[in-house]
Formats: structure tokens, sequence, C-alpha cells
């Protein structure tokens, strides 16, 4: 504000007043804070996630270099159904008329039954609840 003829003296006297009595102050918080950790950039990468914990997960059919009857028929789309995933259970919902799924029911009931050993998803899933369906 100096256009207003106020004296810069006493300004810069008191912000210089200011610095040096602080400056004592500001050196010992400084060296405390130099003994802390270096702070953490917020734009480094996270470390490596673990892939241990995917090692003894089983893969399904589709990826795997062989599978059961029951699963290869599944993924090439030979079962006519799929999962119909709710809030707190699962359904099938059949791709054919009632007429079609009673003439195909034998050949589908003895697929569904062979899936029943099936331990990976989704087959483990839909191999229980189309048996059901079917019997």
């Amino acid at each position: 504000w100096p256009e207003h003829g106020e004296g810069s003296g006493a300004g810069s006297g008191a912000g210089s007043g200011a610095g040096s009595g602080m400056g004592g102050l500001a050196s010992s918080v400084g060296a405390r804070d130099a003994k802390r950790a270096p702070p953490r950039n917020a734009s480094a990468p996270p470390g490596r996630l673990s892939t241990a914990r995917f090692d003894g997960v089983p893969v399904a059919a589709a990826f795997a270099a062989s599978g059961s009857r029951f699963a290869t028929e599944y993924s090439q789309g030979a079962l006519p159904c799929h999962i119909d995933h709710r809030t707190s259970s699962h359904r099938l919902t059949w791709s054919v008329n009632g007429e079609e799924l009673v003439h195909r029911r034998d050949a589908l009931l003895e697929l569904c039954a062979e899936g029943l050993r099936e331990t990976r998803h989704p087959y483990a899933t839909v191999a229980p609840l189309a048996f059901a369906d079917l019997a």
C-alpha cells in the first residue's frame, strides 16, 4: 500500500522481525520433520499384487487344456440354457421351447448327470440346476 502514503518501514520491519523470530522455531520443526519418512508420491504405481492366492483356483474347461464332456458341450452351446442370475439365487433359463426340450430330454439328462461331477464354475452351478429341471 505504498501508494496511499503509508510507510513501508513498519510493514517490512514487522515482517523481518517475525521472520527472524520464527527462524529458531522453524529450524527445530524442520529438524524434527527430517527424521520422519519422506512423503509418498501420489502418482507412484502401487506395488505388484501377489498371485499366490490365484494359483489354486480351478480354471473353466473353455480355458483349460481338457475338460469333461459336459463342460465341452456346454461351452459349445449344445446345452440350450444359461444361468439367470438373481439377487439371492440362480435359475436356468432355457432357450428352446418346451416341446423341443421334451424331445431332447433323455440326451440332455444324461449329459447333465455327467456334469454333476464338475467342480468348476459355471459347470458346477449349471449341471445340478439343469438336472433338476429335466428330472
